[in-house]
């Protein structure tokens, strides 16, 4: 988790650590598991570069998270996300379709691939929106 973050911000990747913890050991690490990491990996860079980008700069260095580190964590978790889940053959343009809609493929992966409700990720989304009995996967 990036240190200089606060607030809402730090919830959303305490979260995401949370829910869908870096496999640790190499022969536990699944695809399924990496996967539901990197979603939620991507979902709350997501979430804190919205709530910062809301935050006045101020002077001070450290007045609000660098956007784009940020950026460039939603990037690279959702990119690492959707080659878990692609045929190799058909990453590249994979990866042009989800550009275009990251957040809605990170909800929905979150949701129906993981089973895990993207609302504990995103203050802005409403946990009714995901019941649990329609979610398929465990993580």
């Amino acid at each position: 988790m990036p240190e200089q973050l606060s607030g809402a911000a730090h919830e959303a990747f305490t979260a995401a650590a949370r829910l869908a913890p870096e496999p640790a050991f190499r022969d536990e690490a699944t695809a399924a598991g990496w996967l539901a990491h990197f979603a939620a990996l991507g979902l709350a860079a997501h979430a804190a570069f919205r709530d910062a980008a809301r935050v006045e700069a101020n002077p001070d260095a450290d007045s609000r998270p660098d956007l784009g580190y940020l950026l460039a964590i939603v990037n690279s978790a959702t990119a690492a996300a959707v080659a878990l889940v692609t045929p190799p053959e058909e990453v590249g343009a994979k990866l042009v379709d989800v550009s275009r809609d990251s957040v809605g493929w990170l909800i929905h992966t979150l949701y129906e691939r993981c089973g895990i409700n993207p609302a504990e990720l995103c203050r802005w989304l409403d946990a009714a929106d995901f019941p649990v009995d329609v979610a398929t996967a465990s993580g």
